[in-house]
């Protein structure tokens, strides 16, 4: 059966035969149209979708919660939130926007913070929480008058004298080094293993027995404890310090009758111990 269409050119009507239909070349010519026409689709459904995430105002970020101590001014993180508020990733993507504000951007600029620590961020529905810690005193640092409190990451907290040193942190006597607040010691490295020698050694409490001060010398890795008694121990910090306290535990405990008579015991040499 032949079917009637119209000629789009001269407005008559043309015979369209049924085999017409099935041609190859028609067939091959429509499908050509309808690519083209979802490939539009396609095109206008991906530009909507994105202006949508890029511009939606209800992907902006409205609302930043802070919590940590309330005696930390929240100004320091507020102006790098407002300084990646005002950052275009690829100068496209808004930074502003819920999806495109980076987490581990704004982590990584308090890392080594002098004052923030441990800072952590989360996502919510339009909003922001971020949460934050404060280096908190680990270390008293003393060169002739001067005594610097430092955290447990080697930054200097604040300047004190000596009657506002409290006894609970350990002393370290470094006649090499001055510093000023928010620096970072020389030897921070070497914080974790005076920290745990010192409250080992507090241990022997029960014994009258107390550390007393640090003592550096120019090779950081070999550091001398004074105790309240007088006596100082030597600890090679290149070695693992936790055998060392054991010999030294053997040695206090086990061969030495008479501590007033000790001048010192060098852990560098096993059971090396030295009188007076």
């Amino acid at each position: 059966m032949n079917k009637i269409k119209p000629n789009i050119r001269t407005g008559k009507r043309m015979i369209v035969k049924k085999k017409d239909l099935t041609n190859p070349l028609f067939l091959k010519k429509n499908d050509k149209i309808w690519k083209k026409i979802n490939i539009i689709s396609l095109l206008i459904i991906i530009l909507v979708v994105a202006y949508f995430i890029i511009f939606s105002p209800w992907l902006q970020i409205t609302s930043i919660k802070y919590r940590g101590p309330d005696s930390v001014d929240t100004e320091i993180i507020e102006k790098v939130v407002a300084d990646q508020f005002n950052n275009n990733i690829f100068f496209i993507f808004p930074e502003k926007n819920i999806i495109f504000f980076q987490k581990s951007k704004l982590e990584k600029s308090f890392v080594d913070h002098p004052v923030i620590k441990n800072l952590r961020l989360t996502k919510g529905i339009k909003s922001i929480t971020v949460y934050f810690e404060t280096r908190q005193p680990a270390l008293v640092i003393n060169n002739q008058n001067f005594y610097w409190i430092s955290d447990s990451d080697g930054f200097i907290l604040a300047i004190t004298d000596e009657n506002n040193i409290s006894n609970n942190l350990p002393l370290v006597s470094d006649p090499f080094h001055t510093y000023q607040v928010t620096d970072k010691i020389v030897y921070f490295e070497l914080i974790d293993s005076l920290i745990f020698i010192w409250r080992q050694f507090l241990l022997y409490e029960a014994d009258n027995l107390y550390p007393w001060r640090f003592v550096l010398g120019r090779n950081y890795s070999e550091i001398e404890l004074y105790t309240n008694e007088g006596w100082r121990v030597i600890f090679n910090l290149d070695n693992e310090v936790s055998k060392q306290l054991s010999v030294l535990d053997k040695i206090i405990k086990t061969k030495i009758e008479d501590r007033s008579k000790l001048d010192y015991i060098d852990l560098r040499i096993d059971n090396w111990v030295y009188y007076q």
